[in-house]
């Protein structure tokens, strides 16, 4: 269950009214021509939501901080000039262009990158910084012959092909399923299939041509329709209408003993994200920067993105929430990397 306090739940409060006030400016590039000091990022799509929220609630802050927090989204158009008076560069468009676009900057018009992965070799000059967590599960129609819960090893089965009816994985229909994933670029396509334990899919499975296939209205009408989507996806469609034909379920995955962990914990009209998930349905996202000749994080940069830092406050880690994502508290190493 995710841990809170009495500050948190008011902090929460707060600044879910701030972003709800601040809407336009938590969903896009930057409003604003950051200067040569602000604090300025690229890179991963999925985190852009929530990086942009973070921007509109830190800049909002009594007394206005020195230097603002600005983060460019993964789509848009095709440059950017990431601060007054930069070179206009390509968009990063992920994970690994927001990462290179970091490194290769010597100007100081780039200071942090979004991202979803670990360090990888060749970057023991960063610091991956997480701040909360992602996950995904597996997603159907609001009126689906798919059970309430699947195990990994009934997901697995679905995906290789060799289980083909529900009535094989737990469910009463003898319909065919039809099981969807998302491009083979996709980033959430991997971290799905490594979660379930399948390297190589079925046959019968559907390759879908955007992100996620099941967010085309068409498909919720198919009862036989499954797909992997992520939590903060999930939540952020917000709570399923009084006619729920075109609102996705979010499915529970069982543990070894059979036990059914959801994703979402909370009221129905609220989700948000239960860290108690299954470990592997779940992840760390992270805010990459570079670390100073001494080997450090820069402090301008540490008030933000570190254990200290806002990120990692009951305001931050109430943003961290509120679009979705999974908390990460400084106990359990938020800001260190």
């Amino acid at each position: 269950m995710l841990r809170r306090t009495a500050s948190f739940a008011a902090t929460f409060g707060a600044v879910t009214m701030a972003l709800m006030m601040g809407a336009t400016s938590a969903v896009a590039d930057p409003t604003f021509v950051p200067d040569s000091t602000d604090i300025v990022g690229v890179g991963d799509p999925t985190t852009q939501v929530l990086m942009n929220a973070a921007a509109t609630a830190y800049n909002s802050q009594e007394p206005a901080p020195a230097d603002l927090l600005a983060s460019y989204d993964a789509t848009g158009s095709t440059s950017i000039v990431a601060k007054e008076g930069c070179t206009q560069i390509a968009r990063p468009l992920n994970t690994t262009q927001g990462v290179q676009a970091l490194v290769a900057d010597t100007a100081g018009c780039l200071d942090f990158a979004r991202s979803r992965r670990v360090a990888i070799v060749g970057e023991e000059a960063l610091s991956f910084l997480p701040y909360g967590f992602d996950g995904i599960s597996w997603a159907v129609a609001s009126e689906s012959n798919a059970p309430e819960s699947l195990s990994r090893v009934e997901l697995a089965a679905i995906y290789r092909c060799t289980a083909r009816k529900w009535v094989d994985v737990g469910g009463t229909s003898t319909q065919l399923i039809r099981p969807y994933l998302p491009p083979r670029s996709s980033f959430d396509r991997g971290f799905f299939l490594n979660a379930i334990g399948v390297g190589a899919p079925g046959s019968c499975v559907l390759n879908g041509t955007t992100k996620n296939q099941l967010l085309q209205k068409p498909m919720y009408k198919k009862r036989n329709f499954i797909s992997p989507l992520t939590i903060p996806e999930f939540i952020q469609l917000g709570p399923a209408p009084a006619d729920p034909v075109n609102h996705p379920r979010l499915g529970s995955v069982e543990t070894a003993d059979g036990t059914p962990v959801p994703p979402t914990v909370g009221p129905a009209e609220a989700p948000i994200f239960n860290t108690a998930f299954p470990e592997r349905f779940i992840r760390p996202v992270y805010n990459v920067v570079e670390r100073d000749e001494t080997g450090d994080v820069p402090a301008r940069l540490d008030a933000i993105f570190g254990f200290s830092g806002y990120l990692c406050s009951d305001a931050g880690q109430a943003v961290v929430v509120q679009k979705g994502f999974g908390s990460l508290p400084q106990a359990d190493g938020c800001g260190i990397g």
